[in-house]
């Protein structure tokens, strides 16, 4: 055991007699010092060598005596003095390195000097002071002084420097021409899944929507102090000017020219009634709170969609919701004006009902009969083609139509158009409720819509297995996989199983009455997996499974033909117009959802245990980028919900910066 020696203490033991370094016993010179002037070598504590040396702790006290360094000629590395051997370094090395055994300096000095208030910032005691404090003995001594022990994790003196890092950049030519030198992070550009793991709960679009669309509030002139201001010899201060510069984002908004057309997504567009004086049968808020009976159910057979026009016309674009806005803001930004630059704004609206490929058909019509698609190709006329701007749903549209007629757009942009959405499961099985009308869209009305199944996923992606955390492929465009697995009530023959039995509540008592006003369950025009079956008469459906089933079965034919000619087409690759992407990723968005097995999939709470992941609240960050092989000019992401991604006129003017400069006009 060592014994530990303190200030003021005499020494005793058999440790060889050290010198100290002149330059520590005396005031800072010019001239170096001799070797003869060296001081009465003074004995230091034995230092053991034995492993049990660090039972006691060890202190500045036991190796340095007050009075015997100047504090202003060295600093933290040259406290310990020493010649010591090589067993001896070692203890003191193992000393030294023990957070436990070293305590910070007390008692060195007069308590409250100069002196002493210097030694509070010393830290703990490294085991090169040793190696240093005897290279300083021998140079006084006028003696090659070399190392006389290593430490692994300091640098050596015989050890070549390590080279300095040699940081590559994005743009560095061999990283271009060698695709696979570079792994980009899909953690940085698609945001990260894993952030939303503790999420277990779809978060509220509408309210989301609600603080995207809040004004920016101004920024007032500050008031003059009152307390320094004089009005009888003091001017007034001027205000500072107002910044009036517009962005390059904004500007390029404003700039634009050509026709440019909007258009919104799934139950994003207003529907009238032919047969009751063109009454709008689809504005979401009169819906919502029960102030309008409407039926939106479609018939089932072919001819009812191409007979839909004589009964429902769509009149434009929603751009807003009550206080929610989608598009008002661009819409009023474009039309502001328009005519000094030669641009033309229209905004398309669609029966969001009826099947996407007679969707991509009518939009092909439209765009045909606008003035930049008015030339007459064969007479060396040149189409220039209508600029696009679509959300959701309608980028599906858009593509569709885009692979059929490349020649008629001149950019598109995508605002949260996702390549598949398993949200939609939810309500085909269970409906969803429109704020406090549970009746619109119930489960045998989604069923008729066609564009419902537009969003299936072709690799079957949805459910996970609870136990083994492996996933649970479906054929979503098989008719037995809708029966086996009850994804319908309108093809099954049985209903889904009761979830577990659970004790009863307060909570799930509330509940049972509070769930049709749940604001947080409302799919206005944004349709979510639901957490809890929806029930009632009104959710048995009515249709007879002789119709239901030849209906579905041609339907998932049409909407798989549908989505593999939204592919990226190589023959056509050269024709395609620029394309950009605005999407999401700050938001909890449904990628799926955990079950107990296959079996776990027929009973009634398989959307209750949801899987999150980086999106817009509906459209997952990764699924919002352009399929494979397309061209992508400009990515923008935006802190907004799926709802209100075009309000964000700076990400659109950023996307729209970009497909002017790629289109050169």
């Amino acid at each position: 055991m060592s014994t530990a020696v303190h200030a003021g203490s005499s020494h005793t033991g058999t440790s060889p007699i050290v010198p100290r370094s002149p330059s520590l016993l005396s005031p800072p010179s010019s001239n170096p010092p001799s070797a003869e002037a060296s001081p009465q070598l003074k004995p230091l504590p034995p230092i053991p060598t034995d492993d049990s040396s660090g039972e006691e702790e060890t202190t500045y006290n036991d190796v340095i005596r007050p009075g015997e360094i100047n504090v202003q000629e060295i600093d933290a590395e040259s406290i310990i003095a020493p010649v010591i051997s090589r067993s001896q370094s070692t203890a003191l090395y193992r000393n030294a390195l023990s957070p436990t055994r070293t305590t910070a300096p007390t008692g060195l000095f007069q308590p409250g000097s100069a002196q002493d208030k210097r030694t509070q910032t010393y830290g703990r005691v490294y085991p090169n002071f040793v190696a240093r404090e005897k290279t300083q003995v021998q140079a006084a001594q006028g003696k090659k002084s070399r190392p006389f022990f290593q430490v692994p994790s300091l640098q050596m003196p015989n050890k070549k420097p390590r080279p300095p890092a040699h940081r590559r950049s994005s743009s560095h030519p061999s990283v271009l021409m060698d695709p696979l030198s570079r792994n980009p992070s899909a953690t940085s550009s698609l945001g990260d899944d894993s952030k939303f793991l503790h999420i277990h709960a779809p978060a509220n679009a509408r309210f989301k929507a609600i603080l995207d669309g809040l004004p920016n509030f101004p920024n007032f002139p500050q008031l003059p102090q009152l307390a320094q201001f004089n009005p009888f010899t003091d001017s007034v201060p001027e205000t500072a000017p107002k910044n009036t510069a517009v962005s390059p984002a904004l500007e390029a908004l404003d700039n634009v020219t050509g026709d440019v057309v909007i258009m919104g997504g799934y139950r994003g567009s207003i529907l009238r009634d032919k047969t009751a004086g063109n009454r709008r049968v689809w504005v979401p808020l009169k819906v919502g709170f029960n102030l309008r009976k409407i039926n939106l159910e479609v018939g089932l057979d072919p001819e009812d969609e191409e007979n839909m026009k004589d009964k429902i016309a769509p009149s434009g674009m929603l751009t807003h919701i009550g206080p929610v806005d989608i598009s008002k803001k661009l819409l009023k930004r474009l039309r502001s004006n328009a005519d000094a630059h030669g641009r033309r704004v229209h905004e398309w609206g669609y029966d969001w009902r009826l099947s996407p490929e007679l969707l991509s058909k009518r939009l092909i019509t439209f765009l045909e009969g606008l003035e930049c698609n008015s030339g007459n190709p064969e007479g060396g006329e040149k189409r220039k083609g209508a600029l696009v701007i679509a959300h959701s749903l309608g980028g599906l549209i858009t593509r569709h139509a885009m692979n059929q007629r490349p020649d008629l757009f001149s950019g598109v942009v995508f605002a949260g158009t996702p390549q598949t959405c398993v949200n939609i499961l939810g309500p085909l099985r269970n409906g969803d409720a429109v704020l406090m009308n549970s009746k619109v869209f119930t489960a045998q009305v989604n069923f008729t819509l066609r564009t419902s199944y537009a969003f299936l996923p072709e690799s079957g992606e949805c459910f996970v297995d609870r136990n083994t955390d492996k996933p649970l492929p479906l054929d979503f465009f098989n008719i037995k996989t809708w029966q086996d697995y009850c994804l319908s009530p309108c093809v099954s023959t049985f209903t889904p199983y009761p979830a577990p039995s659970t004790s009863t509540s307060v909570l799930g008592t509330l509940s049972a009455f509070t769930s049709t006003a749940d604001l947080s369950k409302d799919r206005s025009i944004a349709p979510q997996t639901s957490s809890t079956p929806s029930t009632g008469a009104d959710q048995h459906p009515t249709l007879p499974l002789s119709r239901t089933i030849p209906y579905l079965e041609r339907t998932l034919s049409e909407t798989l033909r549908f989505r593999k000619a939204l592919e990226y087409n190589p023959e056509k690759g050269a024709l395609y117009p620029p394309q950009a992407v605005l999407y999401s990723k700050t938001s909890p968005t449904v990628r799926g959802a955990k079950v107990d097995g296959l079996e776990g999939i027929k009973r009634a709470d398989a959307y209750v245990d949801l899987l999150f992941g980086a999106g817009d609240g509906v459209c997952l960050a990764k699924k919002a980028m352009l399929p494979e092989g397309y061209r992508c000019a400009k990515r923008v992401a935006v802190d907004r919900g799926h709802i209100g991604l075009l309000g964000d006129l700076e990400g659109v003017g950023k996307c729209v910066d970009a497909l002017v400069k790629e289109r050169g006009w």
